[in-house]
């Protein structure tokens, strides 16, 4: 799969980006192709998708043009957002093409009740997370975030050499990014990746 970005658009984020590692579904729409994938951030203004290589996929997709209108649409639960916007920065992955898309004004307005509905239920179910220790390692398990900072901190200064296990890490927000960039930096082994959240890590490098 190829894609084609004639342009680069700077677009000034309106609302707060939510990263999602809980798998849901997503697809935009451009001369009348569809391309599904799964959502990896949302927000009321719009969303990020990642398509992946598959031979029933279209191969070419490209930023949306100044008078064209394309379509994106996710779905959760019993809760559907759709309507037109803007495809931005197509950017080939090395296990598909992970796409932008902005809303228009009005489906941010008429909808947005609806996106927050999904974004609040995706947060009800990650507000979970803590930390297990051993003597050589540190066991994160569930939701992932900045707050489990502390807890990890204390067993490193008795344990300087410990590696970091994700076995049991279903999901990580930003804060959590920068948590796993740190022991890396630091020179911690990280192990035992999720699945549900191995497409994040490869995303930054943390592997």
């Amino acid at each position: 799969m190829s894609s084609t970005s004639p342009e680069e658009i700077v677009v000034k984020r309106l609302s707060p980006r939510y990263v999602l590692s809980t798998p849901i579904l997503g697809h935009v729409e451009q001369a009348n192709l569809r391309y599904a994938g799964r959502i990896l951030n949302l927000s009321e203004g719009g969303f990020a998708l990642l398509v992946p290589k598959r031979a029933d996929q279209p191969s070419v997709i490209s930023v949306s043009a100044a008078d064209q209108e394309d379509l994106g649409e996710v779905s959760h639960g019993n809760v559907t957002v759709g309507g037109f916007g803007r495809i931005l920065n197509p950017e080939p992955t090395s296990n598909g093409v992970r796409i932008g898309f902005a809303w228009d004004e009005a489906i941010r307005i008429d909808q947005g009740g609806d996106i927050q509905q999904i974004i609040d239920t995706l947060l009800k179910d990650m507000q979970s997370g803590c930390v297990k220790t051993k003597k050589n390692a540190i066991k994160l398990v569930g939701h992932l975030s900045a707050a489990l900072a502390g807890d990890c901190y204390v067993h490193l200064e008795s344990a300087p050499g410990a590696v970091i296990s994700l076995g049991e890490c279903s999901s990580l927000d930003p804060g959590g990014v920068d948590l796993l960039l740190t022991f890396k930096a630091l020179g911690h082994k990280i192990v035992n990746i999720n699945p549900n959240i191995a497409d994040i890590l490869q995303r930054f490098g943390i592997q």
